[in-house]
């Protein structure tokens, strides 16, 4: 008789004490604990932590009642994250360290430059912007300081800044060719006021 396997679920581990959240009947979610597993039923049974054992309950292996623990309540209660990530690949070691020079990911998908104040226990940073911001980043937001990446953002700050000058002074030398043309005609105009009132005066005088 071969031994079932339960399913590859992201984030769940089919181990007696495995911690993972659980929905119970009135659709609320707790943190809970696995207390037994039956491979021939591919059930587990479910003790929600901080509760009476006569509330556990048996959730199927593929049951949408059962989610992965979040990590923000693991580093709420100080306990270390192990779980492997995607593929069961093991979870990322820090790249940067604590007071070292990064460059991190803002709002608008662009990099700036701060200080690392944190290391999570989830390899996520707890960077500092040098306008006093202080924010928490994935690894994947956070990407090395170097002189080469901020000489290339000034780079194109210069050339944007220089390109912005440039339509501004188009669109100067344009008013002024403008101005310079009304200039011209109110000009011609008054010319031809003056012409007008002199051929009146002669026309007068030769009566």
């Amino acid at each position: 008789m071969t031994t079932k396997t339960p399913p590859n679920r992201r984030g769940i581990y089919f181990k007696v004490g495995a911690q993972l959240e659980a929905r119970d009947s009135l659709k609320n979610w707790y943190q809970a604990n696995m207390e037994k597993i039956e491979y021939e039923d591919q059930k587990v049974l479910i003790h929600y932590c901080q509760w009476s054992h006569r509330y556990d309950e048996w959730f199927g292996w593929t049951s949408p009642y059962l989610r992965p623990l979040e990590r923000t309540q693991l580093r709420r209660e100080g306990l270390q994250d192990n779980r492997p990530g995607p593929d069961n690949r093991p979870r990322p070691t820090p790249v940067f360290r604590v007071n070292e020079k990064v460059l991190a990911c803002w709002v608008d998908c662009r990099y700036y430059l701060t200080k690392v104040l944190e290391v999570k226990r989830d390899a996520s940073y707890t960077v500092k912007f040098f306008d006093g911001v202080v924010k928490t980043f994935k690894p994947t937001k956070v990407k090395p300081y170097k002189l080469e990446n901020v000489k290339a953002r000034e780079r194109d700050i210069t050339q944007t800044e220089q390109s912005n000058g440039k339509d501004e002074a188009k669109v100067n030398g344009k008013a002024e060719s403008d101005k310079s043309k009304k200039g011209s005609s109110d000009l011609a105009g008054e010319r031809g006021k003056e012409r007008k009132k002199r051929v009146g005066k002669m026309k007068r005088r030769k009566r």
